[in-house]
């Protein structure tokens, strides 16, 4: 008896270590998981209960000196392999984590200039705005547009009009911070997010980008060079002077002034840089 005793609770004492380590397991993967936090939790809760559990029946058979070697040997197999079990699970996770980020980056990326399509701008400008609003800081937004892109692909082919838009990407991730993201809002027009930019840093590097596109080749056809200009539009979200958290419609609102002081340098002659003001109304598209 003693000895089936002994060994009951050698056997016990291996399977408290192995539901440790799937406690740990659990744990650790919590602490390093974004979307699956929850059930990981309740994982940790439930391995917990079953450790305790198991505690407690040691103390009973210890105290009251009752032996069951095979119950022993078959808490030995089970914790022993749900302790592998969970390793496997947690890598399992781990790798559809990794694969829903990458389905994620791929439905929120434009296929042919590989910046943000329209979906993720505006995903990523909602999220500016909610670290605007809670930090108190601004927010500026690029609207670029490229001059007379249609006489581009007209004259050239839509070939070289797809090496103008890509290499304007380039120009555009060139010119701006790591923070800034950038976007294909749709066609020829592009937004770029300035984060805690106020309106003169945003005019600075609205025309830093201007001027780096007109001095740049954005293409060759036919051993020619293949020269482009932009006009550019900047609003600027100041968190102190308008609270757009009260705007229904507050980021179609923010594009919309974006995107008419793009027409304003547009009807100011093209090639040029022009900031929405408050004076600033609806005017007619070219």
């Amino acid at each position: 008896m003693a000895s089936n005793l002994s060994y009951e609770i050698y056997c016990y004492a291996i399977a408290l270590f192995a539901q440790s380590i799937s406690i740990a397991i659990a744990i650790s993967a919590y602490k390093n998981s974004g979307r699956f936090r929850y059930s990981w939790i309740v994982m940790s809760t439930v391995l917990g209960v079953m450790l305790l559990r198991r505690v407690v029946t040691l103390t009973s058979h210890t105290q009251t000196e009752i032996s069951s070697p095979l119950e022993a040997s078959l808490t030995v197999a089970i914790s022993i392999g749900m302790a592998i079990a969970m390793y496997g699970l947690k890598n399992i996770f781990i790798d559809l984590e990794k694969q829903k980020t990458v389905l994620e980056g791929l439905t929120q990326t434009d296929p042919l200039t590989g910046a943000l399509n329209r979906a993720g701008i505006m995903s990523h400008l909602e999220q500016e705005f909610q670290r605007a609003h809670r930090n108190l800081q601004p927010v500026a937004v690029l609207m670029i547009d490229i001059d007379h892109f249609k006489f581009v692909n007209d004259q050239y082919g839509h070939l070289v009009g797809d090496v103008v838009l890509q290499n304007l990407i380039s120009h555009l991730q060139r010119s701006v911070r790591e923070i800034d993201s950038i976007g294909r809002f749709g066609g020829e027009e592009f937004l770029v997010i300035l984060p805690d930019t106020s309106t003169e840093q945003a005019s600075v590097t609205a025309e830093r980008i201007r001027k780096a596109v007109e001095q740049s080749t954005c293409a060759y056809a036919d051993e020619k060079e293949v020269k482009i200009t932009i006009s550019i539009g900047v609003a600027v979200y100041n968190p102190h002077e308008f609270d757009l958290q009260k705007s229904q419609n507050r980021l179609q609102e923010y594009i919309r002034q974006s995107d008419l002081a793009m027409y304003k340098a547009k009807n100011s002659g093209r090639n040029c840089v022009a900031l929405w003001t408050p004076e600033l109304g609806p005017i007619q598209t070219l």
